[in-house]
């Protein structure tokens, strides 16, 4: 059991540690070496885990108060947006191994936001306000 837990969470850093690699390599961010990239995605989970407990919650306010749901949607992708960057943004001034212009981490947190969405389960039809995805 330990083993498929691990092996859960070593994929899900693999992905991600790939994904940074090759997006900062196309948009020319500077790091100073792999470890430090290495370390920026290790932050980067670890503080996403406060993240998304935080857009856990404020979704479920937002199932309850919005009743249309493109406006949901909106909304949604506008938390994620701007908790995805607040991390970039921390790990950036926190970080002096890696050089991310504010157009880099903005873009960076629009593909997470968009991906997150893409892959997160669809509501449930009836009372959606008491579900925390």
């Amino acid at each position: 059991m330990i083993f498929f837990v691990l092996f859960a969470f070593a994929f899900v850093f693999v992905l991600y540690y790939f994904g940074f690699l090759g997006f900062f390599k196309l948009l020319h961010v500077q790091f100073d070496s792999l470890f430090a990239l290495f370390l920026f995605v290790i932050w980067y989970l670890l503080i996403g885990i406060i993240g998304d407990l935080i857009i856990k919650l404020v979704r479920r306010y937002i199932n309850v108060v919005i009743p249309v749901n493109v406006w949901k949607f909106f909304s949604t992708f506008l938390l994620i947006y701007f908790i995805n960057w607040m991390i970039i943004l921390l790990l950036y001034n926190s970080m002096e191994s890696i050089k991310i212009s504010g157009f880099t981490q903005m873009l960076a947190s629009v593909i997470i936001s968009f991906v997150e969405l893409a892959f997160e389960k669809p509501e449930k039809k009836g009372n959606s306000h008491t579900d925390l995805y």
